[in-house]
C-alpha cells in the first residue's frame, strides 16, 4: 500500500557554465524550484570551489522570510582540471583575459570528455 507521504526527494542537478552570469541564474532556478516544492524537491548547484562563494552570496540575498528555501538548495563543488597556462584556482571567465578565456572552455570539454575517449583509443 503506498504511503501518502513521498519517501524520497527529486534530486535536481544543476552544472552552470563557468561564468558569473550563468552561476547566478542557475542558483536562481534552484532557489525556485526548492521553493516551489520544498517536501519533493531537492536543488544541488555544481560548481567549482572558486565559484562556491558566488552561489552561497545569492542565496544569501534571499530575505528572511524566504530563508528555508534558500537553505534548502545544496552547492556541491567538484575540482577544476588543471589547464595549461591557467594558473591554480583560475575557474571562472571573469579571473582571466579574454585571450586565455578558452583555456577554461578547453579544460572544461576535454575533462568532461575523458571518459569517452580513453574508450576509443
Amino acid at each position: 500500500m503506498a504511503s501518502g507521504k513521498q519517501s524520497k526527494k527529486l534530486r535536481i542537478l544543476l552544472m552552470p557554465f563557468f561564468a558569473a552570469s550563468h552561476i547566478a541564474p542557475f542558483t536562481d532556478l534552484a532557489f525556485h524550484l526548492a521553493d516551489a516544492r520544498p517536501d519533493v524537491v531537492e536543488a544541488i548547484v555544481a560548481v567549482t570551489p572558486a565559484n562556491a562563494s558566488i552561489v552561497r552570496s545569492a542565496l544569501a540575498r534571499r530575505g528572511p522570510n524566504r530563508r528555508a528555501a534558500a537553505d534548502a538548495v545544496k552547492v556541491a563543488t567538484y575540482a577544476f582540471p588543471a589547464a595549461a597556462g591557467l594558473p591554480p584556482g583560475v575557474e571562472n571567465l571573469s579571473t582571466v583575459t579574454a585571450a586565455d578565456s578558452w583555456r577554461i572552455d578547453a579544460a572544461a570539454f576535454d575533462e568532461s570528455l575523458r571518459p569517452c575517449s580513453a574508450t576509443w583509443e
